[in-house]
C-alpha cells in the first residue's frame, strides 16, 4: 500500500485518517505539522503523536528493517511553520517525473483545518480510497466502530458553511458543495483549485 501512496503526497491525509481511527477508540493523539530533515533535505511533513510516541508513515516501504530503523533515527522532526523555513524542498523535476505533485503548504494547512472535507475528497484518489476502505473495514471488525466523515460535509456550503436544502456540486470532483455560484467561485479561487481531484484519479 505504501508503494502506491509514495506518489501521492499523502502524509497529511493518512495522518488525518489515523487520527480519526485513534479518536474513535478513545486513544488520545494529536497531529503535528512541520518540517522533517533528513540527509540535509528539509520537507514539509505531517505526523502524529500518540502520547509521547511519534507515529510517521514515511519510509515504511523500505524492505530492510535495518535500513528503516537507521533512517528513522536520523530524521529530525521540527514542529515549526513550514512557511518560515527558507530552504524547504517542495518538489522538483525529478519528483514530478515520478508523478509526485509539488507540496503546497496552503493546501496542507487547509486539510488539517478541514479534516472531514479532506477525507471525503481523498476518496477520489484510487490508492487513498482503497486505503480508506481497508481502514474502515479493519476498525469495524476489530473495534466495531464506523469511521466516516461528518454529516456536515454533505449538508453545508464548503465556502460559507451555511446549511441549505439544495446545494450545487463541484463539476470536477463531484464532492464539494456550494449554496450558489458566488460561493463556488470564491472557494475555487481561495483553495479548492489546489485540492480538487476528479473521481478515480490515480
Amino acid at each position: 500500500m505504501q508503494n502506491a501512496l509514495e506518489a501521492g503526497n499523502a502524509c497529511g491525509k493518512v495522518c488525518l485518517l489515523l487520527h480519526k481511527c485513534f479518536e474513535s477508540i478513545g486513544v488520545s493523539n494529536r497531529i503535528a505539522y512541520g518540517v522533517f530533515e533528513y540527509a540535509g533535505l528539509k520537507n514539509a511533513h505531517v505526523w502524529l503523536y500518540v502520547g509521547d510516541h511519534l507515529v510517521d508513515n514515511t519510509y515504511v516501504s523500505l524492505t530492510s528493517l535495518e535500513n528503516f530503523v537507521t533512517v528513522k533515527k536520523l530524521i529530525k522532526y521540527m514542529e515549526t511553520d513550514p512557511d518560515t523555513v527558507t530552504d524547504l524542498f517542495l518538489g522538483d523535476e525529478d519528483t514530478r517525473k515520478l508523478g509526485i505533485t509539488d507540496h503546497t503548504i496552503k493546501s496542507f494547512k487547509w486539510e488539517l483545518q478541514n479534516s472531514d472535507k479532506s477525507l471525503e475528497i481523498m476518496k477520489n484518489k484510487i490508492q487513498l480510497k482503497h486505503y480508506f476502505g481497508v481502514m474502515r473495514e479493519f476498525m469495524a471488525k476489530r473495534y466495531e466502530v464506523n469511521i466516516d466523515v461528518s454529516r456536515i460535509v454533505h449538508e453545508t456550503c464548503w465556502n460559507c458553511n451555511g446549511k441549505f436544502d439544495k446545494l450545487l456540486k463541484c463539476g470536477k470532483c463531484k464532492v464539494a458543495l456550494y449554496c450558489g455560484r458566488e460561493c463556488q467561485k470564491s472557494d475555487w479561487k481561495n483553495i479548492h483549485k489546489l485540492i480538487c481531484l476528479p473521481p478515480n484519479t490515480f
